[in-house]
């Protein structure tokens, strides 16, 4: 803050301005204080923490936050930094839990404790039984099925649109995100206007997500563009307002952990990739098939142990960390049910080993 007085910039909102101030999705607050925050989002780091300005220019000040979610190497805040600027600015501080209180999931803490002990590689506390939604126990309050091809998403979770839910096909970072670019002459389309067009113009070979597969004995492929923002226009994708293609179709494009956090969707359809897979009794983390530019930090330190044999360095496990942390966010964001395709099949095994368990 110093810095930034110093710098004579004026200062835009004044203390005590907001009676009430509520920040949703805060631990994606930027911290700069002893952090190597990668890149800053179009804030200014010599201003300092983003949590402190908002409690200075706040009478009352509301952060809803999960640490588990921060993913971006910009993604520093925590709950200890919020008392510490609270107590710089003499600012009062009452915490509330919301631990074991779930409101997406079907409501089912179970479901989550499942999810959380199998990210952690461990065997379930909470067996599948006690949650699971089937045909044999429907009244269970949560739907999770792992499909055997990427067209059973659009089978299984298309007439559920058309029935009125929300639905979304979702991915973790596991391949390059491209369509932001014509792949017909390498150009930029900047105007949102010309959204429709560039989507009807793809074809599969065009597109980042290619996944063969075989049906009756045919060979296929399944393929979907990441989410297009032409001008960076996220609208088109996360309200999908009317007239877009997502309006029309929910189906047409695979958004990533982002489109989920803040929003929650009816029903789900998620891409597990190569990114993070199980091998000898454990996760292990693949940096070939991260494409995550936020992280980039801790991509390149995770990328130069490996490439010198050294995989359980801090750099690796905080890697493996954040596509972790990406794929919690992806299975928790559903009301009332996933379908999951898992393209590794040692992976796949083991997830469906830990629904039978």
């Amino acid at each position: 803050m110093d810095a930034f007085r110093k710098s004579g910039q004026p200062i835009q909102v004044p203390d005590l301005n907001h009676h009430i101030s509520i920040v949703d999705e805060a631990h994606a607050l930027i911290n700069p204080e002893t952090h190597d925050i990668g890149f800053a989002s179009g804030w200014c780091v010599q201003a300092g923490p983003q949590a402190y300005h908002i409690i200075r220019a706040s009478q009352i000040s509301v952060f809803l936050l999960d640490g588990r979610q921060s993913y971006r190497d910009n993604e520093t805040t925590t709950v200890d930094d919020i008392r510490d600027f609270a107590k710089r600015l003499d600012a009062d501080v009452t915490e509330v839990s919301l631990e074991g209180q779930q409101f997406r999931c079907g409501g089912s803490v179970e479901y989550l404790r499942w999810v959380e002990d199998m990210l952690a590689g461990k065997t379930p506390d909470a067996p599948s039984s006690r949650w699971r939604r089937t045909a044999v126990a429907p009244d269970r309050p949560f739907l999770f099925e792992i499909i055997d091809a990427p067209a059973d998403l659009d089978d299984r979770v298309r007439p559920l649109a058309k029935a009125g839910n929300t639905v979304r096909l979702v991915s973790s970072y596991s391949v390059p995100w491209d369509t932001s670019r014509n792949p017909a002459n390498g150009e930029k389309w900047a105007r949102p206007g010309d959204y429709k067009r560039f989507m009807a113009s793809i074809i599969p070979d065009q597109c980042e997500f290619q996944i063969p597969y075989t049906r009756v004995g045919k060979k296929e492929l399944w393929a979907r563009p990441w989410n297009f923002a032409p001008d960076e226009d996220y609208t088109l994708f996360i309200q999908a307002p009317r007239g877009s293609v997502m309006a029309d179709n929910p189906l047409a494009e695979v958004g990533c952990p982002y489109v989920l956090r803040g929003f929650v969707f009816d029903y789900l359809g998620v891409l597990w990739l190569e990114d993070l897979v199980w091998r000898s009794g454990r996760w292990l983390i693949q940096p070939a098939h991260v494409h995550e530019t936020a992280i980039r930090s801790t991509l390149s330190a995770a990328r130069r142990d490996i490439e010198h044999g050294r995989h359980d360095t801090p750099a690796v496990q905080a890697l493996l960390e954040r596509v972790v942390r990406a794929y919690r966010i992806l299975l928790s964001r559903a009301i009332k049910g996933i379908y999951l395709y898992v393209r590794d099949d040692e992976t796949r095994r083991h997830l469906e080993a830990l629904l039978r368990a």
